[in-house]
Parts: structure tokens; sequence; C-alpha cells
């Protein structure tokens, strides 16, 4: 152990990068569950993670056919933007899994 500022000892602890991923999955997952649709910038907004780790983790999600992708337009602005939805039973089980 090294000590650190103000004397104190500081730990160093290893994370693993699966590690990470699958939590930042399965808050991806429980933010869709607690919220319905969202888009990836709304995604991003509820769990803290940033633009690029939502886009990497909800590419992978709708890969594995938990979620799903749609388009979707306001017609107010005309801006087109992506939605995504959670998959019933696939969705179910892998929520399982992580509990």
């Amino acid at each position: 152990m090294q000590r650190g500022p103000g004397g104190v000892f500081a730990v160093s602890i290893i994370v693993r990068p699966d590690d990470v991923r699958r939590q930042n999955q399965l808050g991806i997952m429980l933010a869709l569950r607690r919220h319905g649709n969202l888009s990836r910038t709304e995604l991003s907004a509820a769990t803290g993670l940033s633009a690029s780790t939502v886009t990497v983790i909800t590419n992978s999600l709708i890969q594995l056919r938990v979620i799903q992708s749609f388009n979707n337009t306001d017609f107010l602005n005309g801006v087109t933007f992506t939605r995504l939805i959670q998959i019933g039973f696939i969705f179910r089980q892998m929520l399982n899994a992580f509990e």
C-alpha cells in the first residue's frame, strides 16, 4: 500500500473492462425499463454515460435482439430521430441474468 494525500493509505482496485461493460449494459437496460422508449441521447442523459458508450452498447444489444430501434419524426420540427425499445422475452432474460 502507498500513502496518499494527508498520509492516508491508498488502495488500488483493479477493474476489468468486461465488468464495466456489463455494468453499463445493465444501466442502459434499467433505464429503458424505467423510462420506456428512449433515444440514445436520452439514454446518455438518463445513465450519465457518454454518447459513444451508449452507441456501442445499444448497437450490441440490437445485434443480440435484446432491443430494437425505430425511426420517429418530430412533425413540428421535421427532425427524424431513432428511439430504442425493449423486446420482451429476451430483455427480461438478460435482466434476470444480471440479478
